[in-house]
């Protein structure tokens, strides 16, 4: 489980960019959009 954001802020540090950053907004919010659907009745 930790393995996630260990693995985000090290590319993140040798990216030294933002966009690592953005993308793993992208992806939370992706991932909780699946959910929302999944859950529907």
């Amino acid at each position: 489980v930790a393995a996630g954001p260990i693995l985000g802020g090290f590319i993140y540090d040798t990216t030294g960019s933002y966009i690592p950053g953005f993308w793993g907004t992208v992806a939370f919010l992706g991932v909780g959009l699946v959910c929302a659907l999944l859950a529907r009745p």
